[in-house]
């Protein structure tokens, strides 16, 4: 298994063909959210440059990604900082659509 993963959406991004997934990268031992589509034609035709856009949408199972940094050393400011950048991605999101 290379992720581990839970998905989300709201009746805007459905309304899109699109998804939120949070995901857990077991190899680089890391988490990312990203922006995902229902399918791979949907994958192709978003676009935004904010963040990490999928090199090969045909290939990944993202259109955009962002890296989500926790430090296990100090995890309760870790989880301010995570809900932070998760809400700001899902933001970001929502409001381009």
């Amino acid at each position: 298994m290379d992720y581990s993963y839970f998905q989300f959406t709201n009746d805007k991004l459905k309304k899109n063909k699109l998804k939120i997934v949070f995901v857990f990268i077991h190899k680089e031992f890391k988490f990312q959210i990203w922006l995902s589509g229902i399918n791979r034609n949907i994958q192709n035709i978003y676009k935004n440059t904010k963040y990490n856009l999928s090199i090969n949408p045909n290939k990944t199972d993202y259109i955009l990604s962002k890296d989500l940094n926790l430090n296990y050393n100090d995890l309760k400011q870790s989880l301010i900082y995570l809900k932070k950048d998760v809400y700001s991605f899902i933001n970001d999101i929502i409001n381009n659509e």
